[in-house]
């Protein structure tokens, strides 16, 4: 960012410079000024993994994709508005089936 000063007015101006992305090198497409976005893929199928205070959504690879925490004891549970492990559980299964959802969504309507 360069900032600059005129004496006549004594204002100052801002000029913010283009924020220049670097991709690994198999991702530029030379020749064109258009640049190929590297894509982040989660595969499927996607678990549900429970552990002492929340539960891990992770998709094939295990790469861990959500944490959705929740409280068992009601007098913390209810003072914060925490989730119990029963609404904390539902959340994180539904979240699981999203790539088989969004999968079903791309063929609807074709016969």
């Amino acid at each position: 960012m360069a900032t600059t000063t005129t004496a006549a007015t004594s204002r100052m101006r801002t000029t913010v410079e283009p924020l220049m992305v670097c991709f690994p090198r198999e991702h530029h497409t030379f020749g064109s000024t258009r640049r190929a976005m590297p894509t982040r893929r989660f595969p499927p199928p996607w678990s549900v993994e429970e552990q002492s205070a929340c539960f891990v959504v992770r998709d094939h690879n295990g790469q861990a994709l959500a944490y959705v925490y929740f409280e068992d004891e009601p007098g913390r549970q209810s003072a914060a508005k925490l989730l119990t492990r029963d609404e904390a559980r539902r959340i994180a299964l539904n979240f699981a089936k999203l790539p088989e959802l969004l999968s079903r969504h791309r063929t609807w309507g074709v016969r």
